[in-house]
């Protein structure tokens, strides 16, 4: 609505259906994580919340703006999928490797892509 954008055409700029877009707006549906590079590069900002301070919260956001599940960032990252749930929930990045993997991936990742906020 800000951007004076009917539902249509925020359907084909982010490659969905106008339904999907119908749905994600009465909450009824939640956008899979391989849509969301799409709708932050369209919002122009990061829309979520969680902390991005720490390797977890790094972890967790350059997954969100790469469109990466937890099984691809496990492969990529050439670790468990458990492995990957227990750092995203805080448990300490040990490996030097994978934190320097997640630190190039996160310094790759645009402003509006770290920017938790609009500004306006």
């Amino acid at each position: 609505m800000d951007k004076g954008l009917l539902q249509k055409e925020v359907a084909e700029i982010i490659n969905v259906s106008e339904d999907t877009i119908t749905y994600w707006e009465n909450g009824r549906f939640v956008p899979q994580i391989q849509y969301y590079p799409a709708i932050i590069s369209f919002l122009g900002y990061y829309p979520f919340t969680h902390e991005t301070e720490s390797m977890a919260g790094k972890l967790r956001q350059v997954r969100y703006c790469t469109g990466l599940n937890i099984a691809k960032c496990a492969q990529l990252l050439g670790i468990d999928i458990d492995t990957v749930k227990r750092y995203e929930a805080g448990r300490p990045i040990r490996t030097v490797a994978i934190k320097s993997i997640i630190h190039k991936m996160w310094l790759e990742l645009s402003k509006s892509q770290k920017t938790q906020y609009r500004q306006d």
